[in-house]
């Protein structure tokens, strides 16, 4: 899996709310649990950039392929993404291809939903096959955060 972004920058713009980090952790805080208060908290524009060099808050990686052992160099130069953060009661993308989902699949309280993938697109690996192309990390878009309490699932 690719490293982790060197910088985010919060921005509004186009028609998008400012987000300033205040803004930001009053959304996180608050008490909303979901339902008829669900609302989209906030949007905003980030840059994310992919390093080459390992992220050293994971430890030691050696055996592991990353970053420029698997992305080309397409990959690397910075790029913007409209971002929305919105609070209710999701579940995780993956529980979504259930029939049925059942009782024991977590749900969460925040939806970070991205425009488009902050993974690179296909085209910038190096090669999809494995992890990748299982995994198909080009298409996701939506990331959970924040576990519900069982009871207020």
């Amino acid at each position: 899996m690719p490293g982790r972004a060197k910088h985010i920058h919060f921005r509004g713009g186009d028609g998008m709310k400012p987000l300033s980090r205040e803004r930001l952790e009053q959304v996180l805080t608050s008490n909303n649990k979901g339902g008829e208060d669900s609302h989209i908290a906030a949007q905003f524009e980030v840059e994310i950039t992919f390093l080459k060099r390992r992220a050293t808050v994971l430890g030691p990686l050696e055996g592991y392929r990353i970053n420029e052992a698997l992305l080309k160099d397409q990959a690397f130069p910075p790029k913007r993404f409209a971002v929305s953060l919105e609070k209710d009661s999701y579940w995780l993308p993956a529980a979504l291809r259930f029939l049925s989902i059942p009782a024991w699949v977590p749900r969460y309280v925040f939806c970070l939903l991205f425009d488009k993938s902050p993974y690179p697109p296909r085209e910038e690996w190096k090669s999809t096959q494995g992890r990748p192309n299982a995994n198909k990390f080009w298409e996701l878009r939506e990331f959970c955060s924040r576990k519900l309490p069982r009871e207020a699932a």
